[in-house]
């Protein structure tokens, strides 16, 4: 009924009278059911407006690219509005969760500066640590998903024995779970096949669920990490890992979300001792898919949670017995170092560190004082050197490329040291490109600190 009165006579002449032009379009049957898009023009063929001209084609095939094409957009806007609601969502969440222990930082910081007592000064500043610490872990959280979720973060698998792997969970799970009074016990495989995989990140999915385990399990409780050894399923090996814990468990209808960023249970993450980044599950998630596992949960309320995780298990041949490097235990009283900080505060920690362990340390604060520091001084006058990367003038790769071109016969086995902010594994190997022998990521730990000096100078002794 419309193409018919769109087609009659009147209708055309009407339209022509206001336009040079009268269009419309509209469906019919194709072949196959299918439905196709006509699209009718009409013009006078002449200024005379004696003869009607009609054209007629088929423009099904530019209607579903328009039709496609506003989809696109459509989908592309309501992602960009999503987009702008998770940023909006997660600044507002990091200002929270970063703001939270910068107040106890800052809080405590200025009742100790007051407090004249010297052991309520300790405990201000053990619990300043305690929030400095849960800083970095909530900095170190928010990298690690963001290198996950981008692609960016690579597995470097190498030989992991599960003894191996249990003594690395053990002294850092078993302290956590004492100071609770949680039980927590072990159950290796019946095997101790060496398997290759990437250490680090192998521990980060397990010391993750395990730490939460804990968390989540009250005084009393126990927490069982069950290891069920290397198995094969059509000719491939897996491994099988779960966690059990006897704790407040998670309600069923949070438990769909327990894998989301920044997903807390609002009832239990706001007790003494419960709050977190909530991204802890879902940095374990996109570590078991990076691995190409699987993890699944089951959980009841007031009655506990299991976590099992299966991860594809690549054999690795035995590892000879490792022996005790005698470099960790050389003496570092005497030494002279010198360090590049541009950063006052990090140059003061830094040294003083050092220092405690009778070294001495030359500072300076960019990399072409290195340089003049170092060509002035006496071949072998320094053990070591410290280079910060982000630098003035002179970055520390560029530093430490041009240390090691330098036409001296020290340079060569020069120990030459990253202490940077740079954590990402692109920075590790960029240091180590430019000629550098380790690299410390920032807030420093003084332990590896010592022990990366005392396995490098004492390498250079030995030789």
């Amino acid at each position: 009924e419309r193409c018919q009165g769109a087609f009659s006579l009147s209708a055309i002449t009407g339209g022509l009278a206001a336009h040079p032009e009268y269009t419309f379009s509209y469906g019919v049957e194709g072949p196959e059911g299918l439905q196709q898009i006509k699209s009718v023009r009409w013009f006078y063929l002449s200024s005379r407006k004696k003869h009607l001209v009609c054209v007629r084609r088929d423009i099904t095939a530019i209607n579903n690219q328009e039709r496609r094409q506003r989809q696109a957009l459509q989908k592309a806007l309501t992602e960009a509005r999503l987009a702008n609601a998770a940023k909006s969502d997660f600044l507002s969440r990091m200002s929270h969760d970063i703001r939270t222990p910068m107040n106890g930082v800052l809080g405590l910081t200025r009742l100790a500066l007051e407090e004249q007592d010297r052991a309520a000064v300790q405990t201000y500043l053990r619990k300043i640590q305690a929030s400095g610490e849960f800083l970095l872990g909530l900095v170190n959280d928010i990298l690690d998903l963001s290198k996950v979720e981008s692609g960016k973060l690579e597995l470097y698998p190498e030989p992991y024995t599960a003894t191996e792997f249990i003594k690395s969970i053990t002294s850092i799970i078993e302290p956590l779970a004492q100071a609770k009074g949680v039980q927590f016990k072990v159950w290796p495989g019946p095997t101790d096949v060496p398997l290759l995989v990437d250490k680090l990140r192998l521990n980060q999915i397990f010391f993750n669920l395990l730490s939460n385990a804990v968390k989540f399990t009250t005084a009393g409780g126990r927490v069982d990490f069950y290891i069920d050894g290397v198995w094969e399923r059509d000719g491939a090996h897996f491994a099988t890992y779960r966690v059990l814990d006897t704790g407040i468990g998670i309600k069923p209808d949070f438990l769909p979300h327990i894998f989301e960023s920044f997903s807390q249970d609002p009832e239990s993450a706001r007790e003494e001792g419960r709050l977190g980044s909530g991204l802890g599950l879902a940095i374990v998630q996109n570590l078991v898919a990076l691995f190409g596992g699987t993890i699944t949960v089951k959980s009841q309320p007031g009655q506990g949670t299991e976590f099992t995780v299966i991860l594809p298990a690549k054999l690795a041949p035995e590892m000879p017995a490792s022996k005790e490097n005698p470099a960790v235990l050389a003496d570092l009283r005497g030494r002279r170092l010198l360090l590049a900080e541009d950063n006052k505060i990090n140059a003061e920690i830094a040294t003083k560190l050092l220092q405690k362990q009778g070294m001495t340390v030359d500072w300076v604060e960019d990399g072409t004082l290195v340089l003049q520091k170092f060509e002035s001084a006496p071949e072998h006058y320094y053990d070591a050197v410290l280079l910060d990367i982000r630098m003035p003038k002179l970055d520390g790769l560029t530093t430490a490329r041009y240390l090691r071109a330098l036409d001296r016969k020290d340079v060569a086995r020069l120990p030459i040291i990253a202490l940077t902010a740079n954590a990402f594994d692109e920075d590790i190997r960029h240091s180590l490109a430019a000629g550098m022998n380790a690299h410390l990521a920032k807030p420093l730990d003084p332990q590896k600190l010592y022990q990366t000096l005392a396995e490098l100078i004492g390498r250079q002794e030995k030789v």
